[in-house]
């Protein structure tokens, strides 16, 4: 992926290219994307490794469910009648603009998103102190995007753009700065492989594990301190829910949050890194591509 960057280095240019190739159909656009950020030939027919497995996943597996479980709002919905509403952060309030949020309702601090993108999250530890106009200039921008499916990732296409106002959740972080977050990546509803995100706003690391809870000798895209300790508390509580959560798909990465020895749930993901996140272990991509075995239903061609 740092290729792609290093090719194109504005943003804002890569998502003006990638609006004018909108007309590029799914598996065409995939295969160049593939290319660019992993540095090989897509086999998209005959996917083995996670990484490619992901790809026929976004082209070829529709189920209408994914579409509310990756909507930041609509998710709710799907985890009450799971039964696990107390793993829910609490919601504050939701808008369809930024003109309809009442500032004085709110508390001194929390967190703003828009529900149609990636890491459309602000952060506000003041709202005293905050640009109000700045942050609703942004939070509309984000909402009115038209190119957010840069990725090709289909269940994004039916989400409702809005924006949604949760408290900062804060704790008994071990690792650094920021929440510690905990993904899991489950196939056919059981836990395969998992790993930690910590320190993500300062200095990123990461840390990878099997589901017994042995360290893996791999690293994704960010650094892996030697000297990490396992948080195996925090594991084997959030173990068990994230496969509730994940039960019924084939591939799902549940990413939750472990904060004063209770657990919380922060979203779902079907394109982890939208596939083009690299292990530094090719065998081990393999490995992990072993364990997505790609459904027969609500598959389409493009």
């Amino acid at each position: 992926m740092d290729a792609y960057k290093k090719l194109i280095k504005s943003q804002s240019s890569r998502m003006k290219i990638l609006k004018c190739l909108e007309w590029v159909p799914d598996s065409v656009m995939v295969k160049i994307q593939y290319r660019i950020k992993m540095g090989r030939k897509l086999p998209l027919n005959t996917p083995s490794r996670y990484t490619e497995k992901l790809q026929w996943y976004k082209i070829y597996y529709h189920n209408p469910l994914m579409i509310e479980c990756v909507d930041k709002y609509k998710v709710r919905n799907f985890m009450t009648r799971l039964g696990m509403d107390e793993n829910l952060i609490p919601l504050l309030g939701t808008w369809d603009s930024s003109k309809e949020i009442n500032w004085d309702s709110l508390p001194k601090s929390f967190v703003l998103k828009t529900t149609n993108g990636s890491e459309t999250n602000i952060f506000v530890e003041d709202k005293d102190t905050i640009d109000k106009d700045n942050v609703s200039r942004q939070l509309d921008e984000w909402l009115t995007q038209t190119n957010l499916n840069a990725g090709r990732e289909w269940a994004y296409n039916g989400v409702t753009p809005r924006i949604v106002c949760e408290p900062i959740i804060s704790g008994n972080d071990q690792h650094g700065c920021g929440l510690d977050d905990y993904k899991f990546f489950c196939f056919d509803g059981q836990v395969k492989m998992m790993w930690i995100d910590y320190d993500r706003f300062q200095n990123h690391k990461r840390v990878l594990f099997d589901r017994a809870g042995n360290r893996l000798d791999v690293r994704c895209t960010y650094p892996s301190p030697e000297d990490f300790e396992y948080p195996k508390q925090a594991f084997e509580t959030l173990l068990p829910i994230a496969e509730k959560i994940a039960q019924g798909f084939p591939h799902a990465r549940i990413d939750l949050y472990y904060v004063n020895s209770k657990p919380y749930f922060g979203e779902i993901t079907f394109y982890s890194g939208s596939g083009y996140e690299p292990f530094d272990s090719d065998d081990y991509d393999y490995k992990l591509g072993k364990q997505f075995q790609l459904p027969k239903s609500f598959s389409n061609s493009k």
